[in-house]
């Protein structure tokens, strides 16, 4: 599974999709 590539993705931009993530 790609849990790296996805928590860079998450990690770039969260605040795009969850702007729960401070």
């Amino acid at each position: 599974f790609y849990a790296g590539l996805i928590l860079t993705l998450v990690n770039t931009f969260p605040y795009n999709i969850s702007p729960a993530s401070s």
